[in-house]
């Protein structure tokens, strides 16, 4: 981290899987498991891979595993990357859903 990040200049992304896979492969090591994306989502559940190379979601038991191929914003199948979800800044406010 530079100088001038902070701790709330990332998020984690976080991953759904509306596909129903068995697996899911990540380029992140800490992430979110949301399930299916809502409302058919389980409680957001933040999950560290550390020196692990798989791991599964205690929910939906979707099993992700470390792809060291891949950035850490990228997931095999891709569809699993929740598209609302992206970095953020602390100075960018959090995006709110249409209709509100």
């Amino acid at each position: 981290m530079t100088p001038a990040e902070g701790p709330l200049d990332r998020t984690v992304p976080q991953f759904c899987n509306d596909l129903g896979v068995r697996e899911i492969r990540i380029g992140a090591k800490a992430f979110e498991c949301i399930g299916e994306t809502p409302p058919q989502d389980h409680p957001h559940v933040y999950l560290e891979l550390g020196e692990h190379s798989q791991l599964p979601c205690p929910y939906c038991n979707t099993v992700f595993f470390f792809d060291s191929t891949l950035h850490e914003w990228e997931a095999v199948p891709p569809e699993s990357l929740f598209p609302t979800n992206s970095r953020r800044t602390a100075t960018e406010p959090p995006r709110m859903p249409l209709g509100f």
